[in-house]
């Protein structure tokens, strides 16, 4: 039997992609005719997220931009980011998306994030093959990235539990210091999986670097570094 999601599950999802979004280094605010400043969003109690959207648990928007990553000391990238909540991924809407993205000049935004909130019960985080295909090809000729989440992963920030341990992404900048200063190549760097839950976490890419602190008792702190594959 499949479940149906309510408020409490959305408030929850809500915050966790809220806090995400923050961690990967976005300034966040929903998106609608009023924003609210992440602040606003992390800070209202559920009683008032209830009475919100108690009809339509799931039809709240997030919108993330100006994250600057720099790529060297002269050069900042602005990047634009939505999460959208949606029943299911399927053709209709990855064509719609298309659609829209397909104009790279006007285009409303570079990375999309999907809440999937009805497929409760499949254990499997992936759409099928046809529609997989669909989104790996409108990542390709419109050049958006495109990632989705269910419900349940989002229920907690892992992040947040005491035995997992911090993870930074670095710039470009920073792993180029990282390459010369331990006399190695990205070849030689661990690697990560980019279906690591961390990995999706931070959304990252192939090639990039992650910084992972964990308390030691004999350093301090003990520092190792991992390369998304």
């Amino acid at each position: 039997m499949t479940r149906v999601y309510g408020t409490a599950e959305s408030f929850k999802v809500r915050r966790t992609v809220v806090e995400m979004l923050i961690d990967r280094g976005y300034m966040v605010q929903s998106d609608d005719i009023s924003p609210w400043s992440a602040e606003m969003l992390l800070g209202q109690t559920f009683q008032d997220f209830e009475a919100e959207f108690h009809t339509a648990p799931f039809s709240w928007k997030i919108l993330g931009t100006h994250k600057l990553r720099k790529s060297n000391a002269n050069s900042l990238n602005q990047e634009t980011i939505k999460v959208r909540p949606v029943p299911v991924i399927d053709k209709e809407l990855i064509d719609k998306l298309r659609v829209e993205t397909q104009n790279k000049e006007t285009r409303p935004l570079d990375r999309i994030i999907y809440v999937i909130y009805g497929r409760e019960g499949k254990k499997l985080d992936s759409p099928n093959k046809t529609i997989q295909a669909r989104i790996d090809e409108a990542q390709r000729v419109n050049g958006i990235i495109i990632e989705h989440f269910l419900v349940t992963r989002l229920l907690i920030n892992i992040t947040r539990h005491v035995l997992v341990p911090k993870h930074v992404l670095l710039s470009e900048m920073e792993k180029s210091v990282v390459l010369k200063e331990y006399r190695c190549t990205e070849g030689q760097i661990p690697i990560i999986e980019s279906s690591d839950p961390m990995a999706r976490y931070l959304g990252l890419l192939p090639n990039d670097v992650v910084r992972i602190s964990r308390p030691s008792e004999t350093v301090g702190i003990y520092t190792t570094f991992r390369i998304c594959h």
